[in-house]
């Protein structure tokens, strides 16, 4: 008799992209995580797409025999392709009630690489976590660059950037109206504050750091209005 691995989590809402991206890393992580699922017996909650990394993660679930919750609007039904294998697929009238369905069948939150859905998604559980409406887990996966919590981690970080930041900046610079740049202090770290710069001319700030480095936000009153960097190129130190 196979004796299952125990987890205090028996549904996990995961949030990604309904397409593959561009590096097949992706697609690889999302159907790996698929297959975790189904070895602890951890439900799948997920938008019920059966394309992208969606479709990826519930592939990896059912190539494994693992349980499937879609949930997916009826208008995006066919534009996503549902997930037919999906042990229980429900279909919706509209996206909020798609959200608060995942929502209400999930133990925990993740979050993979995808667009402004999956980024919006993310953003709404984790507020109400801070608003202490829930106290379900978000965990957001970061494949690629070097995330810490301590400044020094990322000091000592032999590769900290990532192969396919800089294409990644760039492609969101030409796609923005506006790019503020907020790394504080250390975005000096390995001459990443001038690196990028070059690559971003119309960079704007909110406030100038002593350091010469564009200042966080959090730090920040929310009436700071953003400055075209170049005004204040002569003073700031890279």
């Amino acid at each position: 008799m196979n004796s299952v691995p125990h987890s205090p989590v028996k549904s996990l809402c995961v949030y990604c992209g309904s397409r593959l991206g561009n590096d097949p890393n992706y697609q690889m992580a999302a159907r790996e995580l698929g297959h975790h699922l189904a070895a602890l017996d951890v439900r799948l909650v997920y938008g019920g797409g059966a394309i992208g990394l969606m479709g990826e993660v519930a592939s990896g679930v059912a190539e494994r025999g693992g349980k499937i919750t879609g949930v997916i609007p009826e208008f995006l039904s066919k534009r996503e392709i549902a997930f037919n294998d999906a042990e229980e697929l429900i279909l919706t009238q509209d996206m909020h009630e798609r959200k608060r369905i995942m929502f209400e069948r999930s133990d925990a939150f993740a979050a993979l690489p995808g667009g402004i859905g999956t980024l919006e998604e993310l953003l709404e559980v984790s507020t109400w976590l801070q608003l202490e409406q829930h106290d379900k887990p978000v965990i957001v996966a970061n494949l690629f660059a070097y995330r810490a919590t301590y400044p020094e981690d990322l000091l000592n970080a032999q590769e900290p950037v990532g192969s396919r930041n800089d294409i990644w900046i760039q492609r969101s610079y030409r796609r923005a109206q506006l790019t503020v740049a907020c790394w504080g202090n250390h975005g000096s770290h390995i001459g990443r504050s001038t690196h990028t710069r070059q690559q971003l001319p119309r960079l704007h700030y909110l406030k100038m750091n002593h350091s010469g480095q564009p200042a966080h936000p959090l730090y920040l009153r929310a009436t700071a209005t953003p400055l075209l960097w170049q005004q204040a190129f002569g003073r700031s130190r890279n």
